[in-house]
């Protein structure tokens, strides 16, 4: 089953920076768009109890304020056509 991934940056507020359909592109789009590299901490969210989730160290610099960078991992519920090589949602 393939996944979903839904980055945000948080300071005072919360900004989704994309929705990526690997960890591979996430991490390029960061990477591509900001030279950030991080390291990964892998932690359970303690009110869901779900593994699908994340933060990075270090803090991403945009327009001057520090962001804590996380993301949260869905199942998708679909799959690739082998014949068009485009998303089919089931």
């Amino acid at each position: 089953m393939s996944k979903v991934y839904i980055l945000t940056a948080t300071s005072t507020s919360v900004k989704t920076l994309g929705v990526f359909s690997s960890y591979a592109a996430m991490m390029t789009y960061l990477y591509a768009n900001y030279y950030y590299e991080a390291s990964y901490k892998d932690h359970i969210v303690p009110s869901t109890k779900t593994e699908n989730y994340g933060c990075f160290i270090p803090k991403l610099l945009i327009d001057g304020k520090f962001y804590t960078l996380r993301y949260e991992a869905f199942d998708l519920i679909g799959e690739t056509s082998h014949k068009t090589g485009k998303l089919v949602i089931k």
